[in-house]
This record gives C-alpha cells, structure tokens and sequence, in this order.
C-alpha cells in the first residue's frame, strides 16, 4: 500500500542581527527498504499546509496584547498534516507592526518592550513600522529623501534588534508607514525581506511568478462590522487556493466584547477556524508573516532529492531560517 509520509526539520543558522545560513546546508535523511519510486519535495506551507494567514495590527496599540491575543488564541489549527488526526492544536497568533517613536513614550494605551516580548513567547512576532512614521508617497513635495528612508530603517531596525530580540536578529518584514511604497528599494539593505500595504501589488499565491514579497498585499478591516465595513468576511476568499498566503490588517480590535467589531472578528476567526483550522480542513497555517515569508523563501531556495536510500535536503548560503516541511510521496510500507 502507498502513502504519504511528511518530515519536518530545522534547516537554519542563527546570526547576530538577522537569520540566515552562512554556508551551503545539507540535510539527509535514510531511507531503508525499497525506495525506488519514492518522491521528495517541500510542502507550500508549514506542517504540510496547503495555504497560510497573517493577520497585523498596526500602531503597536496594547489592545494586541491585552485583547486580540487572547481572542486569536481561541481559534485553532494543529501541527499535522491535513487528514492526518492526532496533531497538537496550535493558536492562531499575529503580528504586531511597532513604531521605534512610540515605544518609550510612558503612554499606557501602547506597548512596552516587555509586551512585546510576552507576545513573542505567545508566538506572535512584531514587523518594523519604522522609528518616526515618516512617508507621504502621494506629495512629492513631503516625500523622504534617500538619506531619510535609509536613517529610518537603520535605526529602528537596531532599537528592534537590541530591545526585542537581544541583538541575535532584527525584524525580517516591514509595514510601509501610510502606505509608502518608496521605502521598497532600500529595505533589502537592512534585512528586510517583506514589506506590506493595502494596496500591495503582489499576487495572493506563493506559486505565482507575480508574487513579490516586498509588495504583500493585505486586506483593511478597520471598522470590521461597522458601516463601511460590514461584510465579516469582506475580502476573504470564499474558497481559499493552494499556495495562498492571506494578510488581514487593522489598527485594533475594539475591547468592548459587545461591540459590532468584536464580534466581527470573532465571526470571521471562527469562519476561517471552523472551515480551514482545526475543525474543518485543517488546512491552514498561521503565523506571524515573518514565518510565513522566510517559509516561502527558503522552501523557493531548497533542493529536494529521493534516490540511493536516502532524501537529501540543500539549501544554498544566505537562505533564511525556517523550519521545512517535506513531503515523501510513494512510500511503501516497507520503509
């Protein structure tokens, strides 16, 4: 009888300011028994999953911390394969986009640096939303000089990297400042590998040749509920695709549990859980998007083999850190 198999293994080095392989990596794996028809390759997503979801609270606002996170973790998807029972139910989690200049502003309607790091241990992340929240794309006249995007970047990806991750990395995504796509050419720069916006030009699928990280489109819900913004499920797909990878973004959720947008989000949350989680397909994963992009980039990067008694895994210097997910197709029992 045939089956599928899945291996996950951690295939990174971690560095002082960001997260790459120095070298060329080789991962093998034996095989034992006949593997003559058997066929390697990476998974779309994480844990065999076949499309992802992000969800960015903008502002580094302390309701992240105080509201959503807690409302999110209500919502599950589990770390096996879909149709495979058994897997250890995951938390759907998010990612908070935090201002350098808001953070040692004393203000208690904002996030510490000891938040931050409690979201972290929660499995959320944060994304680099710049130190001043300077950008005005639409007036050339206010528009940043070189210099001034580049200061932006350098500074608070070092604040970011010394006061929320203890100088081993920085952040690996951005979140353009009201949309300012003209940061786009020098984030590379400074390690930054995704940036996002609403009106992000980047196709939704992993596997299409328009899909541009540094363009991440995401869907506005603020207000969700409200007038201008009722549909709890506006701008979700009704039938998710293979290789999707879905950004929601808002600048918060409202605290009020009676409120029209809290209950909003938890009817879309439970939508998405109950049809793609945990107690549906269980299809989907989700993560802070920082995972969910140094996934698609090092799993684009890796060389996947089958052959003499083993499965060999290369991954070439420079490839971000990620776990991987490796699917094994044409097992025989026998192995």
């Amino acid at each position: 009888m045939k089956m599928i198999k899945r291996l996950t293994g951690i295939l990174a080095i971690s560095f002082a300011t960001f997260a790459v392989s120095a070298q060329d990596i080789k991962w093998e794996y034996p095989l034992k028994g006949d593997a003559k028809s058997v066929k390697a390759s990476v998974s779309p997503f994480l844990y065999g999953k076949s499309c992802s979801y992000a969800i960015e609270l903008d502002d580094d606002g302390i309701l992240s911390k105080n509201d959503a996170q807690p409302l999110f973790a209500e919502y599950k998807f589990t770390d096996a394969p879909p149709g495979v029972k058994g897997g250890k139910e995951m938390p759907f989690v998010g990612t908070s986009a935090v201002m350098v200049c808001n953070m040692a502003g004393g203000n208690n309607t904002i996030l510490s640096w000891e938040d931050v790091k409690e979201l972290q241990s929660k499995g959320w992340d944060i994304s680099n939303h710049s130190f001043w929240h300077t950008g005005c794309h639409w007036d050339k006249s206010k528009m940043n000089s070189p210099d001034q995007f580049k200061r932006e970047l350098f500074w608070s990806q070092a604040v970011f990297a010394h006061y929320a991750y203890g100088d081993k990395k920085a952040p690996l995504t951005f979140v353009y400042p009201s949309g300012d796509y003209n940061y786009k050419p020098f984030l590379k720069e400074y390690n930054l590998v995704a940036g996002s916006r609403v009106s992000g030009s980047s196709a939704a699928s992993i596997f299409d040749p328009k899909f541009d990280p540094l363009e991440l489109c995401r869907s506005n819900l603020d207000g969700l509920g409200g007038d201008k913004n009722k549909d709890p499920m506006g701008d979700f797909p009704k039938d998710i695709k293979d290789g999707t990878l879905h950004i929601d973004f808002s600048h918060g959720i409202d605290e009020k549990k009676d409120s029209a947008n809290y209950k909003a989000w938890q009817e879309r949350l439970k939508t998405i859980a109950d049809k793609y989680g945990a107690k549906g397909a269980d299809s989907i994963w989700c993560a802070p998007t920082s995972a969910l992009v140094s996934y698609a980039l090092a799993a684009k990067s890796a060389k996947v083999e089958a052959s003499a008694g083993k499965i060999t895994v290369n991954l070439p210097a420079g490839t971000l850190e990620s776990r991987l997910t490796i699917m094994l197709e044409g097992v025989p029992e026998s192995i």
